[in-house]
């Protein structure tokens, strides 16, 4: 069990890819509420560390690449022992809270999740990995129910999300939804032709504005999809967004329909609902958590494979239709 008072000084390692690290945000979020005084490092990849810049309560954000050389690594934990870390909360499974040698840190391995009796939890929830990573805690007695984290948007991420708005002519009282048809992954990728025909309706049938969402890699895919919806209320915004400005569009959406993909753990991070379509991946470790938010999904022996290449021509992701995810969507836009 730790003694908070002598707590002053954080290393949390997190993530690499960024999806994943949204996922560790409400661990960092309950570091935050326990120490609200100690001084939080937060070690991490180059092409995620943007997640932490706007965080006052973040003192120094460590570059880490998992690619570098054993000996390296051994180098940069003799440097982090050097800066006397209190607690080091490890959520990458590696040696270094050994080697830093604070006097508190996480197990190398997460005990199994608990339910309210006091005995193992067999719930779906705790199999999802936001749920997972809050795990990593309780060992050290810290309070993880209810964990949240605030994503903090700066007056210039306002600013760019409203000179998007005003370049479309969209109004507060307008009702917008993102759309999110990139994944890291081809496989995770819905088909093209689907999202065209849930972006038509949504514009047709309920008067929505769409937005598509994505970075640079997405270009192609929302290109190919505004291009088909020739004057329509749908906009392509993919690769004008840094992961702070995407969270700030999203807040102000109705809904996200998406892939398995970053965008779906922000939205969750932000409380806005999603239509999240899933095919290779598992929707009960990486789904979206809040209640108003829908899977859609194919029930085939081979889903989820959890594999990087399909032997099965992606029926997971080709049996989706359209009309599936236009009536989810639709659903929860009449709440």
């Amino acid at each position: 069990m730790i003694d908070k008072s002598k707590v002053h000084n954080i290393l949390f390692l997190t993530l690499s890819n960024i999806g994943d690290v949204i996922l560790t945000l409400p661990v960092l979020g309950v570091l935050k509420k326990e120490f609200p005084n100690a001084k939080i490092s937060v070690m991490v990849s180059p092409q995620a560390k943007e997640i932490f810049s706007n965080d006052p309560a973040i003192s120094k954000i460590i570059s880490y690449d998992k690619h570098i050389s054993f000996l390296k690594k051994i180098k940069l934990g003799l440097r982090l022992r050097r800066r006397n870390f209190d607690l080091v909360v490890d959520l990458r499974s590696t040696l270094y809270p050994v080697l830093i040698n604070a006097p508190y840190r996480t197990s190398l391995f997460t005990p199994a999740p608990k339910d309210l009796a006091g005995g193992v939890s067999k719930t779906k929830k705790h199999k999802h990995k936001r749920y997972i990573h809050l795990n990593k805690l309780l060992p050290l007695g810290l309070d993880a129910q209810n964990a949240t984290y605030n994503l903090l948007f700066s007056e210039e991420d306002k600013r760019t999300i409203k000179s998007i708005f005003e370049e479309f002519d969209i109004s507060e009282d307008d009702k917008i939804v993102a759309v999110a048809p990139g994944a890291k992954s081809h496989i995770k990728r819905w088909t093209t032709s689907g999202f065209i025909k849930v972006c038509q309706r949504l514009n047709r049938e309920l008067g929505i504005k769409v937005l598509l969402v994505g970075d640079t890699n997405d270009k192609e895919i929302t290109s190919q999809i505004l291009s088909a919806l020739a004057l329509s209320d749908t906009y392509d915004i993919s690769g004008r967004t840094n992961i702070h400005q995407l969270g700030c569009l999203l807040s102000r959406c109705k809904l996200l329909i998406t892939n398995d993909s970053a965008p779906l753990h922000l939205a969750d991070i932000v409380n806005t609902p999603s239509v999240a379509i899933f095919g290779p991946t598992d929707h009960i470790k990486y789904g979206p958590t809040l209640e108003n938010s829908v899977v859609i999904r194919k029930n085939l022996k081979c889903s989820p494979c959890e594999k990087a290449q399909c032997a099965f021509n992606l029926e997971c992701m080709k049996q989706i239709g359209a009309d599936e995810v236009f009536a989810a969507a639709k659903k929860i836009l009449e709440l």
